[in-house]
């Protein structure tokens, strides 16, 4: 004998069943028929009662995407690892995001069109910039600073929410007695400083940019 519950839609010609199984070691099936094509959701039909689903388990308890993308609806929510050990104060990753950006220059300092761009990678609260700028007018030799970075930096305290980076320079001398150059954020900014340093001295000074000078920036820092 077999048992079988069968719901038939009222209009249209679609149905739900579920058939027990014939023994104890047989399998229970589950029958869905939609009367028209269906391309939505994570079961599709052909409009014939032929099934696809865009949605399964590798009964391993994972999930496995066919085609398509994971989509998070609610802003603040994503994927959550507090099954692993940690002692962070946050386990869920929320956020990711790439582009590209016009640096403003700061003090009149404009930029080449061919080199005004800087790109960024956001995943999570971490961001990283990269690139390389080139100096149109440097407006009678002022900084070198970026005033619109992507994100702001996080304001957390000592000393944990700056950001330093590399940076890179051609065409574009340091002043004499300096040896190295380096880019730095401070919490709660979304400004960028590009400084010189003396390599046996606590002493740094802003980069002056030069005209038609070559500035190349990569650093990752905590977002707010």
């Amino acid at each position: 004998m077999t048992a079988k519950i069968k719901l038939n839609a009222a209009s249209g010609g679609g149905s739900v069943s579920l058939q027990a199984p014939t023994s104890t070691t047989g399998n229970a099936n589950i029958e869905l028929k939609l009367p028209v094509a269906d391309a939505s959701g994570f079961l599709k039909s052909d409009g014939s009662g032929n099934l696809s689903n865009s949605l399964s388990t590798s009964g391993t308890d994972n999930f496995t995407i066919a085609d398509g993308n994971l989509v998070i609806g609610t802003d603040g929510h994503g994927i959550d690892f507090s099954a692993s050990s940690g002692s962070g104060s946050s386990e869920l990753l929320d956020d990711y995001e790439e582009g590209q950006f016009t640096p403003s220059m700061v003090n009149g300092v404009t930029l080449h069109l061919g080199n005004d761009l800087l790109s960024y990678v956001k995943v999570g609260h971490m961001v990283t910039v990269t690139g390389v700028i080139r100096i149109s007018s440097s407006n009678g030799g002022q900084e070198v600073t970026i005033n619109n970075m992507p994100f702001t930096s996080a304001n957390t305290p000592k000393g944990s929410g700056n950001g330093i980076g590399s940076a890179s320079l051609y065409d574009n001398d340091m002043p004499s007695g300096y040896t190295q150059v380096i880019c730095v954020m401070n919490p709660n900014s979304t400004t960028l400083n590009v400084i010189v340093q003396r390599q046996s001295s606590n002493n740094s000074a802003s980069l002056i940019a030069a005209n038609n000078g070559y500035v190349g920036v990569s650093i990752t820092y905590r977002a707010a």
